[in-house]
């Protein structure tokens, strides 16, 4: 199993600073951040000859089946290409766009907060047994783990046609403020593995809307090609 297995604890919510920039503060593939530190490996953390559970989280999910994990980024012979649609106000985060993810944008139009919205873009392929349902089963259960998470709404499919999907979003407490971040997992079965693609979208709490509008653009409207 490859170290970007982390990849998948944190989300959007701990890859960005309070300044709002996707770099600062982010966890390098090797370096894991927020709830991943505290969580035990799911091999230890499992009782001596218990039975069998369906995986909480996807982390768990790729320990318990043996599977092999290999980030993916933009461009990487073989993988989907994901292209996110246009959106008023948004833009490509450039430079900006932590080294371990596959693409992420920035929302620079009106705001209440200086905090900057942004939609971080993850994909790896899990090479092994891998069943696009068990992923989707087990991907609520990252941000359940950041700290004070308050869901919002009704999670569920996520609203693409093509592939299985699963959302949801809440708030959370880091450094006492707190915080907005809503997700999308997108399981792509292909002959090679299971590709996984993550949105995730994080804000301040007072621009939830602008987050929520955004990911739903996204996570409907992208282009995604096997």
């Amino acid at each position: 199993m490859t170290r970007a297995v982390t990849r998948f604890a944190v989300a959007a919510a701990v890859v960005v600073s309070a300044c709002g920039s996707p770099t600062d503060g982010g966890p390098s593939p090797s370096t894991p951040a927020g709830p991943v530190t505290s969580a035990p490996p799911a091999a230890a953390a499992a009782e001596p000859n218990a039975a069998p559970t369906r995986a909480r989280t996807i982390r768990e999910y790729i320990a318990t089946n043996g599977l092999q994990e290999t980030v993916i980024h933009r461009g990487d012979a073989g993988a989907p290409s994901v292209d996110l649609p246009w959106m008023d106000g948004w833009e490509d985060a450039g430079s900006l766009t932590p080294e371990w993810a596959y693409s992420a944008i920035v929302y620079r139009g009106d705001r209440p907060e200086e905090y900057t919205p942004n939609i971080v873009v993850l994909m790896s392929k899990l090479t092994g047994a891998a069943d696009p349902q068990g992923v989707i089963d087990a991907a609520p259960g990252e941000l359940a783990d950041l700290a004070g998470w308050t869901p919002i709404g009704e999670p569920g499919p996520g609203g693409r046609d093509d592939y299985p999907s699963y959302r949801l979003g809440g708030t959370w407490v880091q450094n006492g403020v707190t915080k907005v971040v809503a997700q999308t997992t997108v399981a792509i079965p292909a002959d090679d593995g299971l590709y996984v693609v993550q949105f995730n979208a994080d804000a301040a709490q007072s621009e939830f809307d602008i987050a929520d509008a955004g990911l739903t653009t996204v996570t409907e409207q992208a282009i995604i090609l096997p």
